[in-house]
């Protein structure tokens, strides 16, 4: 099962349609920050806006009593004597010294202009009028009224105001760019990371854990646990279902494996059983004449081979079992393995001449004898050995060689340059009961448990055990025996027994 299938999504389509339309975290808290800068400036322009011009407007206003105070004395002979000239001149000094001055005009008590000027520019809203009477010795003789233009103030004060708010603004947003970078570093980056991590669970991603940085607040380093924690028992549980998933195929496996071995066997089975009930029965019915025919010896022969066969058999198959359960002994005595060697290949060499092969025995001098169970190594050459010549073609050879090294241990190779194994069929051979239904194998006959039986036993001396292959080229087996398991070295050399000279050169020879 895939990891993406046993992980519910938690992101839909119309999720990442809304994700995209929102900002994110750090974008948001930049722009909350930006706008509070710039509405904080606003206000410090506003607020000092408001201040500075009430302030600035009470003292253009008290400059200006002052002003009329002092042209009121100043000018107070010249209107109460309506000299004109005088007058005329004492205004026009004023209104030089005065650029804010817009406008003068002085009446006697009859209501007569005695004197009228109006500067020549616009008329602006920001305008601050004076007029109080000309009296001298509680007599009224006359009226002054002054207009000054406070637009040159109102200027200057828009002035500073911008620059306060300019001013204000700017260090509000370095202050906010400042937070930002905090908050980012120290809350907004470990957050992106975690939800990052999050999000990858629910892919059936999990990807080992970024370290936080050294300055993470207490309450994020928890929330960076819990996170992990929840990636783990997320992994494990993925884990436990794999795990679960590959029991189940593999019971799924054997379940067809152990079929399929049941219905070869039951055809390997029935034909010894076959050929000791028909013959036995022959012979019960006596239909060549008494039991003393020649031909009734041929048959109990044959009885003979067929139980010896069906025994064999029986014991692969409670071998093999026994192995699988765990519950096979060794019986540990001196082995000299050349010696068994030579003994198995003795009892393969008819059936190799009747195939037309080859058998070579290339043993290294010196080979140490072993302390290993005798009868199971025996077992675990002949099962090569036979499996090599069921798959050798006539005209092919058959070598088992063997070499000692004090810290690999014994290495012993059996070569064939038979038909070979397909290399996706490797695998399948050496499981026990799963090379059965490899249509390879039904071509020939036999369990099918020589290899798998073979392996079991070499690691039951903690050996090690290969194969390889080539599909028409033939196959190398190599078992390998540890050095622990040697006692001491040959001192005479071994004889591989009287030859047999065969027309068809097969037998085994010494290299």
């Amino acid at each position: 099962m895939d990891q993406h299938d046993s992980m519910p999504s938690i992101i839909g389509p119309d999720d990442d349609d809304v994700h995209r339309r929102r900002f994110r975290l750090g974008t948001q808290l930049l722009l909350g920050l930006a706008t509070l800068a710039i509405l904080l400036g606003s206000l410090a322009g506003y607020v000092i806006r408001h201040t500075e011009q009430a302030y600035l407007t009470e003292r253009s206003i008290e400059e200006a009593e002052r002003k009329f105070d002092l042209v009121r004395l100043s000018s107070l002979e010249d209107i109460l004597s309506e000299d004109l000239p005088r007058l005329e001149t004492t205004m026009s000094q004023m209104i030089v010294r005065d650029p804010d001055l817009f406008s003068a005009e002085i009446v006697n008590e009859d209501g007569t202009v005695l004197y009228a000027w109006q500067r020549d520019v616009d008329q602006s809203d920001e305008l601050i009028e004076i007029a109080k009477s000309v009296t001298f010795a509680g007599e009224n003789f006359g009226r002054m009224t002054f207009v000054w233009d406070n637009a040159r103030l109102q200027e200057e004060i828009a002035k500073h105001t911008l620059v306060i708010a300019v001013s204000v603004g700017g260090a509000c947003l370095l202050l906010s760019l400042l937070i930002f970078l905090l908050v980012n570093a120290f809350a907004i980056r470990p957050v992106n990371n975690l939800s990052a991590r999050l999000m990858n669970f629910s892919h059936g991603v999990f990807v080992s854990p970024e370290a936080l940085p050294s300055f993470t607040s207490v309450e994020l380093l928890q929330l960076d646990e819990a996170v992990n924690s929840v990636g783990a028992l997320l992994t494990q549980k993925v884990q436990r279902e794999a795990e679960l998933e590959e029991a189940r195929d593999q019971a799924e496996l054997a379940n067809r494996a152990m079929t399929s071995f049941l219905a070869n066997m039951s055809h390997e089975l029935r034909t010894p059983l076959n050929a000791i009930n028909g013959f036995s029965e022959m012979m019960v019915m006596e239909l060549f004449g008494p039991l003393g025919d020649p031909r009734y010896v041929d048959y109990a022969k044959q009885v003979h081979g067929s139980g010896h066969h069906l025994l064999a058999l029986i014991n692969d198959i409670l071998d093999i079992s026994k192995i699988e359960a765990g519950k096979a002994d060794l019986s540990i005595d001196d082995v000299d393995l050349q010696n068994e060697a030579e003994t198995c290949l003795e009892l393969v060499q008819d059936k190799a001449i009747q195939g037309k092969l080859r058998l070579v025995m290339d043993f290294a001098p010196g080979l140490p004898i072993l302390r290993a169970d005798g009868r199971r190594l025996r077992q675990v050459l002949l099962n090569l050995l036979s499996n090599a010549i069921k798959f050798t073609e006539p005209g092919g050879e058959i070598t088992v060689s063997a070499e000692w090294s004090a810290t690999a241990g014994l290495r012993v190779v059996v070569r064939d340059n038979g038909i070979g194994i397909p290399a996706g069929k490797l695998d399948t051979v050496m499981q026990p009961f799963g090379q059965v239904e490899n249509p390879y194998t039904r071509q020939h006959e036999g369990t099918g448990l020589g290899l798998p039986m073979a392996a079991a036993l070499v690691k039951l001396h903690d050996g090690e055990f290969a194969i390889e292959s080539e599909l028409g080229r033939g196959t190398v087996v190599t078992f390998v025996l540890p050095a622990g398991l040697a006692k001491v070295q040959h001192s005479a050399p071994l004889t591989l027994g009287s030859p047999r000279a065969v027309a068809a050169a097969a037998r085994f020879h010494r290299a």
